[in-house]
């Protein structure tokens, strides 16, 4: 027999209010099961607020190790200029940075006092000096507004890219793609929003297709390997990833060539995003919690 955490084995009944949580109360005294699948549920329905989790997580794990191709020591000299360090001893000294991501709510009044006063989807950045150490923290915060449909698909079967899920892989596509950029632009209190039409933000949605895309494959082929070099099955599958291939070379005259190239090097940053998730599990359930 599962118990829900409020039920008491000893008394043999439920330590919780009935009115703020039991579905049953009764049953619950006899068992605890009407409890537990009430609590399930709850925990479950806040967890959908975090959709994408292990791979926010995941990403704070990437831009700290020193092996791979968004590491934060690629940026170093940067993120140095940023808080300019011209002290010669300092310069002598390693300066550490350390990478903090973070998932925030949007409403309809936007983020209030923690961070750019917005009504829509976007991603933040800042840096942080650590008043006991020679560290700084470079934040980055992901925007998304609430969604009743955590995910959603059309009558092709393609990602609705008003759906959370989408959202949310697309600034994390900002932050993996155009991390140099969100350097740049550290602490002058404005979100960075890519133009809807840019080069960018097509290449984001791509991120953000095929990320999804790898979520429903582990699921559903959990022992099967994703591939990952194969552009044009990623093409031939993945129909928003096709359609924003489209945009780019109508839009900006960019070659065929040049789109599976920049559709490959994304496929590289995801296997190395996806690698770090690997250690991540049920991670949605932790902040739900």
């Amino acid at each position: 027999m599962v118990y829900c955490i409020n039920y008491d084995i000893n008394e043999k009944k439920c330590k919780v209010k009935p009115e703020r949580t039991c579905v049953n109360f009764e049953a619950c005294k006899n068992d605890g099961n009407a409890c537990a699948k009430k609590e399930a549920k709850v925990i479950g329905d806040l967890a959908d607020n975090y959709v994408m989790s292990h791979n926010v997580f995941a990403l704070r794990l990437a831009l700290k190790d020193e092996g791979n191709l968004f590491s934060l020591k690629n940026f170093e000299e940067e993120l140095k200029a940023k808080v300019q360090i011209c002290n010669d001893s300092e310069k002598k000294e390693r300066v550490n940075f350390d990478p903090f991501v973070k998932l925030d709510f949007l409403n309809s009044n936007g983020l209030g006092n923690r961070g750019p006063s917005i009504g829509y989807a976007g991603i933040f950045s800042s840096l942080i000096k650590n008043e006991h150490s020679k560290s700084y923290e470079l934040r980055l915060n992901i925007h998304a507004p609430r969604n009743k449909k955590t995910f959603s698909y059309d009558k092709n079967d393609v990602l609705e890219e008003k759906c959370f899920r989408f959202v949310v892989g697309h600034e994390l596509g900002h932050a993996v793609l155009n991390l140099k950029d969100l350097i740049k632009n550290v602490n002058n209190n404005q979100i960075k929003n890519y133009k809807q039409t840019s080069i960018e933000d097509y290449e984001a949605d791509i991120f953000s297709h095929i990320l999804s895309n790898l979520r429903d494959f582990q699921q559903i082929f959990p022992k099967e390997e994703f591939n990952f070099k194969d552009v044009q099955k990623i093409l031939d599958n993945m129909p928003g990833v096709s359609n924003a291939k489209k945009k780019i070379i109508k839009e900006y005259n960019k070659s065929d060539e040049y789109c599976n190239d920049r559709i490959l090097e994304i496929l590289k940053r995801i296997e190395v995003l996806d690698s770090f998730s690997q250690s991540i599990t049920m991670s949605h359930l932790i902040p739900a919690l």
